[in-house]
């Protein structure tokens, strides 16, 4: 009866812990968009007067390419890797965009070309660790609620963002630094919440 009742505990605080990091995520999606979002338009509009349209489509290919090469050679080995270089995964996929930002902020063509290899190379792999995260932690039914829910935070800060970014406007300097700031403080988030809950899990399962 004793090692029902600690099993009990156990798993309540383990629901619990779970539930304090989904709420973490859901408010750090909200901020991500809405300072995201807050600064794309001055970003976009800039850069779609500069950019030269063959290269915009090279970054469409670069991005396509980038999913399905990613995608095809996926593999169990290659996952356990990427699960455990986390933490410097995220970070460098933060690093790259903040300099992409701050070296190639004026160089349309060149920035294009850049993030798109950015997210086919490193941003593309964060995704599908995060990814993994809640489904090791989770039911598949309990990951569609909390994807529908996370996507609702997600709407509600670009909804948020773009509503204020009509009455207040940058420029393109500004723009870069609160999407560089917005990008910082998702990686540093992201890595926070695969390490709590990796060792959530392995708390539990002792």
């Amino acid at each position: 009866m004793e090692k029902i009742l600690k099993l009990n505990m156990c798993f309540r605080r383990f629901k619990l812990g779970l539930k304090r990091l989904v709420l973490i995520d859901f408010y750090s999606n909200f901020l991500f968009n809405f300072l995201y979002m807050l600064a794309q338009p001055a970003i976009v509009l800039y850069m779609m007067t500069a950019v030269d349209p063959v290269w915009y489509k090279i970054t469409l290919l670069i991005n396509t390419g980038g999913v399905l090469v990613g995608g095809w050679f996926m593999k169990k080995q290659r996952l356990i890797w990427l699960r455990h270089h986390f933490t410097y995964l995220c970070l460098f996929d933060a690093l790259l965009m903040v300099c992409i930002n701050l070296f190639l902020g004026h160089l349309a063509n060149a920035r294009f070309v850049a993030i798109a290899l950015n997210e086919a190379l490193f941003t593309y792999y964060v995704k599908q660790i995060i990814d993994d995260m809640y489904n090791n932690a989770f039911r598949k039914s309990t990951i569609t609620l909390l994807s529908a829910k996370s996507n609702s935070y997600l709407a509600a800060g670009t909804l948020t963002g773009v509503g204020l970014s009509v009455f207040v406007t940058f420029d393109i300097d500004t723009a870069l630094f609160i999407s560089s700031a917005a990008i910082v403080i998702d990686s540093l988030v992201s890595i926070l919440l695969r390490q709590r809950m990796g060792n959530l899990i392995k708390g539990y399962n002792k």
